[in-house]
């Protein structure tokens, strides 16, 4: 709903949040803008898992390898 307040009048809780020169979307007050704002959430998202993901496997690529770890065997009693 923030989204749709944001875009489609420039406010949010009836307070003016955008720069005069804002237009606002009127897509975004009608109820196809819901879906629009919907899909432009799963999209930052979808984004930001692939963004996170990426940058994990690249921290891999570059890590120095992690030194050997030592093993003590299990005492029996």
């Amino acid at each position: 709903g923030t989204v749709r307040e944001l875009l489609g009048s420039g406010s949010w809780l009836g307070i003016r949040v955008m720069p005069a020169s804002f237009e606002p979307w009127a897509i975004m007050n009608m109820p196809p803008g819901g879906f629009f704002a919907f899909g432009l959430v799963l999209l930052t998202f979808a984004w930001m898992k692939d963004r996170r993901k990426r940058r994990a496997a690249l921290r891999a690529v570059t890590a120095p390898p992690a030194p050997p770890r030592r093993v003590l065997e299990e005492a029996t009693v």
